[in-house]
C-alpha cells in the first residue's frame, strides 16, 4: 500500500479531491437556491397579507440573505475548483470561516 505522500503525488488523488469539492459545492448551491426560493415565497406571502410592517422583523428577509450568501459562496467555490483558481478557493475558505465565526 502506498504511503500518503506517494498517494498525494498521483493524479487520482487530485481528481478525487476536485470531484468531491465540486459535488459539495453543487449540493450547497442547490440548498442555497432552495432557501432563497423559500425566502422569496415567504416575502411574497407576507406582502400579500401585510402581517408584519417592519422589513427587518420579517424572517423572509433573513432567508433571502442566507440563500444569497450560500449560493454565492458555493458557486464561487465550484468555479474555483473547476478552473483550479487558488484565489477563488482562498476567498471561499475565508468567507466560510467568517460565516462560521458569525454563528
Amino acid at each position: 500500500m502506498p504511503s500518503y505522500s506517494e498517494l498525494r503525488k498521483t493524479n487520482h488523488f487530485y481528481y478525487f479531491i476536485k470531484f468531491t469539492l465540486n459535488i459539495y459545492s453543487m449540493l450547497f448551491s442547490l440548498m442555497g437556491l432552495c432557501v432563497l426560493c423559500v425566502g422569496v415565497y415567504a416575502e411574497v406571502e407576507r406582502q400579500k397579507n401585510r402581517t408584519l410592517e417592519g422589513l427587518f422583523l420579517a424572517p423572509a428577509v433573513v432567508l433571502i440573505l442566507l440563500g444569497l450568501v450560500m449560493f454565492t459562496v458555493s458557486v464561487v467555490g465550484m468555479v474555483g475548483s473547476l478552473r483550479d483558481n487558488k484565489t477563488l478557493l482562498h476567498m471561499v475558505r475565508r468567507s466560510s470561516l467568517l460565516l462560521l465565526l458569525m454563528l
